[in-house]
């Protein structure tokens, strides 16, 4: 139910003049966006932090519809570090950027302290799972800040994917560490 397969996405950044560490990460991953945030949206947003080359949303692939994150590219490493520097608020939501974690570390290597995270994308939600067993299932892996289960509004239902944030990157590792069923599934 938990994955990070989402973000198979490699993080290497060329060498260049601003570029003091040439594996320095230029790719950064955006959870938490609003289902309306567009690709453009996303480059004005980030492009204050300096020069972005690409932009992508990930979009459920039956319906199109954005799956609530996306990653953002920079042309040098210097940009990227700014930009995790600050938070963000997108289209009127709080959004959290993160290193895009290269494949190597998606596929069972132990992550740098300095990659981890306090938010964990949850899938395979049964619908029958409630706002309040979403939240109290995760909470007693540690404090959270923030649990979201977004809704379909055009089926007027849960989509079947959440977001939980908790206040430290322990409570990630202990939610990591074991399967997960919420109401049996």
């Amino acid at each position: 139910m938990l994955s990070s397969s989402d973000m198979e996405h490699s993080v290497h950044g060329p060498s260049s003049p601003e570029n003091k560490q040439p594996d320095a990460p230029r790719k950064l991953a955006v959870l938490g966006l609003p289902w309306d945030t567009t690709e453009e949206t996303l480059m004005l947003h980030f492009s204050q932090y300096g020069a972005v080359e690409a932009t992508d949303i990930m979009k459920d692939r039956l319906s199109g519809k954005s799956r609530g994150f996306g990653f953002v590219t920079f042309a040098s490493p210097a940009a990227a570090a700014r930009a995790l520097q600050v938070d963000h608020t997108i289209d009127g939501r709080r959004c959290e950027a993160k290193v895009a974690l290269p494949k190597n570390l998606l596929q069972g290597e132990a992550a740098p302290a300095a990659t981890r995270t306090t938010r964990i994308f949850v899938a395979r939600i049964p619908q029958s799972v409630t706002d309040t067993q979403f939240r109290s299932y995760f909470e007693k892996y540690g404090r959270l800040q923030d649990a979201y289960m977004p809704r379909d509004h055009s089926r007027q239902m849960y989509r079947g994917i959440g977001f939980v944030t908790f206040a430290s990157p322990e409570s990630v590792e202990k939610v990591m560490a074991c399967k997960h069923w919420l109401n049996g599934h």
